[in-house]
């Protein structure tokens, strides 16, 4: 084979091993991206759920009040809607954490994308 035609074949090559990363690095990201919007869909949810405890609680702090209740806060139904949302709230903050663990991994491999030679496979 002439020395053209071996130029041609590994430029081909090369574009087709180019065109694969390019891919598999579009399908990363969107899984990423999927990921992280369910995370923001869930949370978004959790805060709906908490702010429906918030209202019930309110409700409950306020008849209490009304029937002048010696203790609200040893009402076993304030109790238990406070234990709800703070239940809510941990699920929130690892929804959150579990964000930004994702968008730092994203920034990670980005950065290491960047640094790595033109042509060398990342992993």
């Amino acid at each position: 084979m002439t020395q053209f035609w071996k130029k041609v074949k590994e430029a081909l090559q090369e574009g087709a091993e180019a065109m694969r990363e390019g891919a598999t690095t579009v399908a990363e990201k969107t899984q990423e991206a999927i990921n992280i919007g369910n995370l923001k869909l869930q949370i978004h949810n959790l805060n709906r759920t908490t702010e429906g405890h918030f209202t019930e609680l309110g409700g409950r702090v306020y008849h209490l009040i009304q029937e002048k209740a010696p203790r609200v806060y040893r009402d076993l139904e304030v109790k238990k809607l406070i234990e709800k949302v703070k239940g809510l709230e941990e699920k929130i903050e690892g929804a959150e954490k579990e964000i930004e663990r994702l968008q730092g991994k994203e920034l990670e491999k980005e950065k290491q994308a960047e640094t790595r030679p033109r042509g060398e496979k990342g992993g």
